[in-house]
């Protein structure tokens, strides 16, 4: 795991940022988009409160699963999605033994099953699409 403050995450961030297609559609988070998605699988920590800057400084530590996917996506149907904005993270979210799972997959290349998704919407969520794990699977 690492420990990232919030210039260093926030560098990460914009270097997983990608630049779609324009020609490409963005997932409807309204009708249940996207339900599978693939990527390596990576597991950040980040600063929580009472600052979300530096976990160094007395930040709470926020373990944090994050998709890294190879090419950008955009989402709508939620009122925190920005159709323009493209990005090549997702914060994945699951119950205890689907991290159970995602703890042994880390740094690899990845299929999730995605339900509940939604767009960021706090300084606890690390990534613009926010959305629970239901399944994860290696990636052949």
């Amino acid at each position: 795991m690492q420990s990232l403050g919030f210039g260093i995450a926030t560098a990460l961030f914009l270097a997983l940022a990608g630049t779609a297609k324009a020609d490409e559609s963005c997932y409807d988070m309204s009708k249940g988009e996207p339900g599978v998605l693939s990527g390596k699988l990576l597991h950040l920590i980040f600063p929580g409160p009472p600052n979300f800057e530096n976990v160094q400084s007395g930040d709470k530590p926020e373990p944090t699963y994050i998709l890294q996917l190879q090419s950008a996506i955009c989402i709508s149907g939620d009122e925190f999605a920005d159709p323009k904005n493209k990005f090549s993270t997702v914060h994945l979210i699951g119950e205890k033994a689907i991290w159970t799972a995602m703890k042994k997959l880390i740094n690899r290349s990845v299929v999730v099953n995605l339900k509940d998704q939604m767009g960021a919407e706090t300084g606890h969520h690390h990534a613009p699409l926010v959305a629970w794990v239901t399944a994860i699977k290696l990636r052949h």
